[in-house]
C-alpha cells in the first residue's frame, strides 16, 4: 500500500481552533477515500525542525505524497527540499493583502521569501505563481 504523509502541526493550540478543526474534519473522509485507492494516510506530527532536518526525517518514511494541511507565511513550516511530491493547503493570505495591518518585520520578510521559495519547488505552484 502506498503511503501518504499527513503532517500534523506540533503546536497543540492549533488542534483546538482553525487548522485543528480543518484537520479533524478532513482526515477521516480522506483516510476512507485513500484506502479505496490503495493509499494509507500516515499522521506525522511535525516537531519544529529546520528544513534539512525535516527533509531527512520525512525521507525515512518513503512516502509517495506529503500533505501539509497548513502554511505559515512568516514561519518556516516547509522544507526547501522535499523528499516526495507535496501538497500544501494555504488558508489565509490576509497579511499579504493588508501589510500595513500585519507588519512582518525583518525576520518575517526573510521567512516569507523562504516560504515562497519552498512553494516554487512544486510543479503546480510553479505554474500558479508565474
Amino acid at each position: 500500500m502506498k503511503q501518504v504523509g499527513f503532517i500534523i502541526p506540533s503546536d497543540s493550540g492549533h488542534m483546538v481552533r482553525g487548522i485543528g478543526a480543518y484537520i479533524k474534519n478532513l482526515l477521516p473522509p480522506l483516510k476512507q477515500q485513500a484506502a479505496g485507492l490503495g493509499f494509507e494516510i500516515l499522521e506525522i506530527k511535525q516537531p519544529f525542525q529546520t528544513g534539512p532536518e525535516q527533509s531527512r526525517r520525512l525521507s525515512n518514511f518513503k512516502l509517495k505524497i506529503i500533505h501539509y494541511p497548513y502554511f505559515d507565511l512568516f514561519y518556516p513550516t516547509l522544507p526547501l527540499k522535499k523528499p516526495a511530491p507535496t501538497v500544501v493547503t494555504i488558508h489565509d493570505v490576509t497579511p499579504l493583502e493588508f501589510p500595513d495591518h500585519f507588519p512582518p518585520g525583518i525576520r518575517g520578510r526573510f521567512n516569507l521569501l523562504r516560504q515562497k521559495l519552498s512553494l516554487i519547488n512544486t510543479e503546480i505552484c510553479r505554474k500558479s505563481l508565474s
